[in-house]
């Protein structure tokens, strides 16, 4: 990885079924960094083991300074969340 050309990018949601994952959709550039865009995968048959919910992502470096990222995650079908990374801990909560 070359860090000249690439930014990387690590999302730590949570625990839970280790087979459900973070899947990214797209990134795009911000005014003042990146916005991630993803969703939670929801296999049917889900194992019962607690793991963290770990991704990293590599993105090329867009032309601006990258001074945040934003997060879109899908967590199920009617709730999206929405945080930055200088929130620090972020509590999610049901609908």
């Amino acid at each position: 990885m070359d860090f000249e050309e690439s930014v990387l990018a690590a999302v730590e949601i949570g625990y839970g079924s280790g087979s459900v994952e973070h899947r990214w959709a797209r990134v795009e550039s911000t005014e003042k960094g990146l916005a991630l865009v993803g969703y939670y995968t929801d296999p049917y048959v889900q194992t019962d083991d607690l793991t963290t919910r770990v991704s990293l992502v590599e993105v090329f470096r867009p032309a601006t300074e990258v001074e945040i990222a934003h997060i879109h995650l899908t967590v199920r079908e009617e709730q999206r969340i929405h945080f930055n990374s200088t929130e620090g801990l972020v509590t999610i909560t049901s609908a």
